[in-house]
């Protein structure tokens, strides 16, 4: 169910900017609330009590309601100092988490989209399973309109990530669901003119190859196909999306030479072909995108990727045979479509052949 906040209804250079070096907005209790006790002191207690809860919720409650402009800094810093110290207990991130999630969770549906930003900020910091329902909750474009929340929450997940608290089970639920998110993201910005869209789409890839495990490198390939998939019903181009896939695409490289040999075996596979897809769509688009100083530049690179790792995992699934000799990026540095198309042939054959595709 989408919120009724106040909806942004452009995506410019000035909003991007806004967003991306947002600064703190949230909102605070009436001006005449005197400020509680720092609870500073609090965060490696293991044995907290009753008293100490209501310090806790206090806190919360104060800091995270209704705030003037001129007070948001130090609410924001109130909120997050916390959690900045040396050690966090458990126990006390906990009990913060569930004090301060449901105030900021309200400010993210009802607020302005500075408030929601900077409200998820903190909620990152918590880490907690709660605070990464709130994440996830407005990590698609299907559940949040939003551009700069959406770009927000696949900022958050690494964050909540590196706090040390979640559970595997959790995060993988959280990759799988980004995975969603990102294919949605993908879809709708390769359906429609939304400028500086694909940023968020960067984020979320960024987000999923922030943890290193087999069900991260599952999603990263799945999400490639999608938004090749994108770029492929566009046949015109070019596609903004590929401002996203470049760096992803680097993200994926660097993560498979760490990989041992049976799996890049796996992975090289499941890779190789929509690596191939992506020279197909550099291909498709070839007038327009060499004609434009940006797309030239994110396609020659993502051809260029695609086609070392290409050769890697080919000499990994094939290790007795020839490697097609081809230079994809050489000839899309060069202009040459001709050679561009007939080393791209060269894979395409390869790859339709075992081992690549099994017989039957």
């Amino acid at each position: 169910m989408k919120c009724d906040r106040p909806i942004s209804t452009g995506l410019g250079n000035s909003l991007a900017a806004s967003v991306i070096m947002a600064v703190a907005v949230l909102p605070a209790p009436p001006a005449h609330a005197a400020a509680p006790a720092r609870i500073n002191q609090l965060v490696d207690n293991a044995n907290l009590s009753e008293r100490d809860l209501d310090d806790i919720r206090r806190y919360a409650l104060h800091w995270a309601g209704t705030r003037q402009p001129d007070e948001v800094d130090e609410a924001r810093a109130k909120l997050i100092e916390p959690l900045r110290a040396i050690r966090v207990g458990d126990r006390f991130r906990f009990e913060y988490s569930r004090a301060v999630v449901p105030h900021l969770e309200k400010v993210i549906l009802q607020g302005t989209t500075h408030a929601a930003v900077n409200s998820l900020q903190v909620v990152a910091l918590l880490g907690t399973p709660e605070a990464l329902k709130v994440i996830l909750a407005h990590a698609s474009i299907d559940d949040e309109d939003d551009f700069g929340i959406r770009l927000w929450a696949a900022r958050a997940f690494p964050i909540a990530v590196d706090q040390g608290v979640l559970p595997q089970d959790k995060i993988n639920e959280a990759l799988r669901k980004l995975e969603k998110a990102a294919s949605r993201e993908a879809a709708a910005a390769g359906a429609a003119d939304a400028p500086l869209q694909w940023l968020v789409l960067q984020r979320q890839f960024e987000a999923i190859a922030s943890v290193k495990n087999s069900v991260s490198r599952d999603v990263l390939a799945k999400v490639l196909k999608a938004v090749t998939q994108a770029m492929k019903k566009n046949q015109h181009g070019p596609s903004d999306l590929m401002n996203a896939t470049y760096p992803a695409l680097m993200l994926i490289l660097n993560e498979y030479l760490t990989l041992d040999p049976a799996n890049r075996k796996t992975v090289g596979k499941s890779l190789a072909p929509v690596l191939c897809d992506l020279c197909r769509v550099a291909a498709t688009h070839w007038a327009k995108a060499q004609d434009n100083e940006v797309a030239r530049k994110s396609y020659g690179g993502a051809v260029h990727i695609s086609e070392n790792l290409l050769k890697l995992i080919d000499a990994r699934i094939r290790p007795d045979q020839v490697r097609p000799r081809t230079e994809l990026g050489g000839a899309w540095r060069s202009g040459d479509k001709h050679r561009f198309d007939l080393d791209r042939d060269k894979w395409s054959d390869v790859l339709r052949r075992p081992p690549y595709v099994n017989k039957h």
